[in-house]
């Protein structure tokens, strides 16, 4: 009779669930910064005062945002199915993500 080890399902690495969820949260910090400061400043994205002339600021800006999040949602999933083959590839990306939003925060809070 011939012994088989276990087969182990590949485990989700932790710091991938982590990044979105940062991401999420900074993109949160986006927003609020960016209201509390527009006053001060003006918003500066073309495409954001484009759709603020049609719909409103506020309502572009949260709406552009729940697509970024909506984006993220996706992306998570695709990559949960794809057996989290590209972890380093997402990982480098989200962190690029990450990065550049939480200039932009710092940006809008230092400037607001």
């Amino acid at each position: 009779m011939t012994h088989c080890p276990p087969k182990t399902s590949p485990s989700t690495p932790k710091n991938i669930p982590f990044l979105f969820g940062l991401l999420i949260l900074v993109l949160a910090l986006d927003l609020h910064s960016t209201l509390i400061g527009i006053s001060a400043r003006g918003e500066l994205n073309p495409a954001i005062n484009w759709l603020a002339h049609h719909i409103g600021f506020v309502q572009a800006l949260v709406g552009l945002k729940a697509i970024a999040v909506l984006a993220l949602f996706f992306f998570y999933r695709t990559w949960h199915s794809a057996s989290r083959q590209f972890d380093t590839a997402t990982a480098v990306c989200l962190s690029f993500l990450i990065l550049i939003n939480s200039l932009i925060v710092a940006n809008n809070y230092l400037k607001g």
